[in-house]
Parts: C-alpha cells; sequence; structure tokens
C-alpha cells in the first residue's frame, strides 16, 4: 500500500497537472473559437465601407468573383463564389448546409432551379455542370462524411450521386413516389445510415426513418 506521504504526493502532481493544462486552454482560448463567443450584441456597421444597406455589389471595395474581404465584425474572410448580379437566384441555402463535408464543394443553382452545379468554395469556379436534383432542388443534401457524394429523391427511389465518376447509384427503391420534406429538414444522420423518407397518399403522407444498413423501413 502507499504510504500517506506518497498518496499526498501523486495528489499534488495531478493538481499541478490540472491548472497546466487549464492554463494552456486559457492562454489558447482565443484560437479556439471562429467567431465572438461573449454574450454581447454584435451588430454590422451601419456606416462606413461596409455598411449593411449598402455594401453589396458593384459598391467600392466589393470582391469581384472569387475575391475576399474580412468581416469588420466577426474577423473572418469571407469569400464570394456567385456573380448574379441583381438578378433573382434560386439556391436555397437556408434550408440546410450547401456545403460538402470538408467545405471544398457547393451547391449552386444560380438562375435556374434545375439541374444543380458544383462550385470550389476555394476560387469560385464551376467544378460540375448539369448535375442531377430530382424532385425538388431543395432536397439534394451532401453525404455527411464523404464529400465526393450526395443523395436526391428520383421518382420511388433514394440515389447517390458520386462526382468524381459522375455515376449515380440507386440506394433504396420505395412502394411509392417520395415527396418532399419541405427543404428544411435534415433527411440524414451524422453518419450517413439513417434517411427520412416520405411517401404515400395525400392523406396519409408519413415520414419513414430507414436504415441504409439493414434495408429497413420503419413507421415513423
Amino acid at each position: 500500500m502507499l504510504g500517506q506521504r506518497t498518496t499526498r504526493r501523486l495528489q499534488y502532481s495531478w493538481i499541478v497537472r490540472l491548472f497546466v493544462v487549464l492554463a494552456l486552454l486559457e492562454a489558447g482560448s482565443s484560437n479556439l473559437y471562429a467567431a465572438i463567443t461573449d454574450n454581447g450584441i454584435h451588430p454590422p456597421p451601419t456606416t462606413g465601407p461596409y455598411a449593411y444597406n449598402t455594401f453589396s455589389p458593384g459598391a467600392p471595395g466589393f470582391p469581384a468573383l472569387g475575391g475576399t474581404y474580412v468581416d469588420p465584425v466577426f474577423g473572418s474572410t469571407i469569400r464570394r463564389l456567385t456573380d448574379i448580379g441583381a438578378n433573382r437566384g434560386e439556391d436555397d441555402s437556408y434550408a440546410h448546409n450547401w456545403c460538402n463535408a470538408n467545405g471544398t464543394y457547393c451547391f449552386y443553382t444560380g438562375r435556374s432551379k434545375s439541374p444543380v452545379s458544383i462550385l470550389s468554395s476555394t476560387t469560385g469556379a464551376v467544378v460540375y455542370t448539369g448535375q442531377p436534383v430530382g424532385v425538388a432542388t431543395y432536397e439534394v443534401f451532401w453525404h455527411p462524411t464523404d464529400p465526393d457524394k450526395y443523395f436526391y429523391w428520383s421518382g420511388s427511389s433514394l440515389r447517390r450521386r458520386t462526382l468524381s465518376t459522375q455515376t449515380d447509384t440507386t440506394m433504396k427503391t420505395f412502394p411509392a413516389t417520395l415527396q418532399t420534406n419541405g427543404g428544411s429538414l435534415n433527411t440524414v444522420d451524422r453518419t450517413g445510415r439513417y434517411f427520412t423518407v416520405r411517401y404515400g397518399q395525400h392523406r396519409s403522407q408519413l415520414r419513414w426513418p430507414w436504415c441504409n444498413k439493414r434495408g429497413k423501413v420503419k413507421r415513423a
């Protein structure tokens, strides 16, 4: 058995190590976040070159396609990826994650709802054009872990698109035509294993969870 002095020495050693770790975390805390983490309110500027209502395409200092500027409030670098000017765009970026698993590609529809293009998030260049979207542009969704793949509904099938080979794989064909989930719902879990699908007659359109490992559907 350890003596009392030895036990106290070990306890003291661990306490010292704990404080060292906490001190290092505190010293490097400014590098742990990509945003402001206090509880204050940080509105956008209302005057100057980055004024909220005037900093837009065509304004002095507004970046060209592929160019960047530094956000005056949060300090992060913003890159311009599209250039449709004053025209209306059909991108539905509010609905769910519009960039792939490692942030290198983004969906882009521009002024057309179908098909979709794939942009480079580094340069804004179009990498792939004419990519299938299935039932609706807002229902295409990236694979959560594989940056080369995305999913979409087509008729009664859930399909997976592989960009590098420009091929499609039918993951599952369901008993009826798949309906939209509304665009704002997450239709796949963080592992890419579970999906939420919706099909059936109008009065009984239900959402069903489907597991692509077991191939089973359970009523939600």
